[in-house]
């Protein structure tokens, strides 16, 4: 029984693999299961162990499947960013306010920006957020929708212009 459904997911993933088209020619295999899916979003610093974890979790389907469909997420770390936002956004909010803290300096490992961006980047993140969260009712939001707040800050082209995320 185990067999035949391992036997299954790899067809499946052999059937997504050939459907990728241009996607895949743009990423090695071995890439898609590094950079894409369930193992690129756990181990986003550790290819050999997203690889590992995506062939474990479901023979790289997931991994497949987010190359073909989302392709610009799998080279970079917009799941790792969404969910440090979202995780810490209290906290966050709190050091973009300040212009400095821990949390924002670990956003900005995740975005990739090097030391000699991060005070310029600061400062465009800072604004952007004090026009953003200065809008009546913003405090009433969701978190959900604050967290997209920043979220959509950082992917903005002055600041992705400034990092390598």
């Amino acid at each position: 029984m185990k067999y035949t459904k391992a036997v299954a997911l790899l067809g499946a993933s052999l059937t997504a693999l050939s459907l990728t088209g241009t996607a895949q020619a743009e990423r090695s295999f071995g890439d898609i299961y590094k950079q894409c899916g369930l193992g690129a979003m756990i181990f986003d610093k550790n290819a050999t162990a997203a690889a590992i974890s995506n062939i474990i979790w479901d023979l790289g389907t997931t991994a497949i499947s987010s190359n073909a469909s989302s392709k610009e997420n799998c080279n970079n770390n917009r799941v790792a960013s969404a969910a440090f936002i979202h995780n810490t956004y209290a906290s966050l909010e709190q050091d973009i306010a300040k212009g400095e803290g821990e949390h924002v300096s670990a956003l900005m490992d995740i975005m990739s920006c090097g030391a000699t961006n991060r005070p310029a980047v600061m400062n465009s993140i800072r604004a952007n957020f004090s026009s953003k969260a200065s809008v009546k009712g913003y405090s009433d939001l969701p978190q959900v929708n604050k967290s997209e707040t920043i979220y959509n800050i950082i992917n903005s082209a002055s600041v992705k212009a400034s990092c390598g995320a």
